[in-house]
């Protein structure tokens, strides 16, 4: 059993917690760090009132005319590693649609539940 339990959010409106049942919803497991590897990649630098240094710097580094990919991909991968749970980087890739200025980062990590594979994006502006 997972010591890992979270509040099971809405995946259209990461702001509402899911009701199932007349209860509130849980996850647990590797669906807790999948969630939680989402939340992170949604929290912008400057966010948060309290701590305005947490969160990703993407007004800095990402939403910018030739973003540097070097310090992206660090940047993620420090997210990623330093996620509850996540144990080990087993593959990474950071594709950037020009087009629809859309960042995909798909990626495997080895948790304390299990093997994650994990797929998503970014917009870029």
């Amino acid at each position: 059993m997972s010591d890992i339990v979270d509040l099971k959010l809405d995946e259209n409106n990461w702001s509402c917690v899911v009701i199932e049942n007349q209860d509130l919803g849980f996850v647990s497991g590797i669906e807790s760090i999948r969630q939680h590897l989402k939340q992170r990649f949604q929290f912008f630098r400057g966010e948060y009132k309290h701590d305005l240094t947490r969160g990703i710097p993407y007004h800095d580094e990402f939403f910018k005319k030739n973003p540097n990919p070097v310090v992206m991909d660090s940047i993620l991968k420090d997210v990623i590693l330093t996620t509850p749970g996540v144990i080990e980087l087993l593959s990474f890739s950071m594709e950037i649609n020009n087009s629809t200025r859309i960042l995909n980062i798909p990626f495997k990590v080895m948790t304390s539940e299990g093997i994650l594979d994990y797929s998503g994006e970014i917009p870029l502006g």
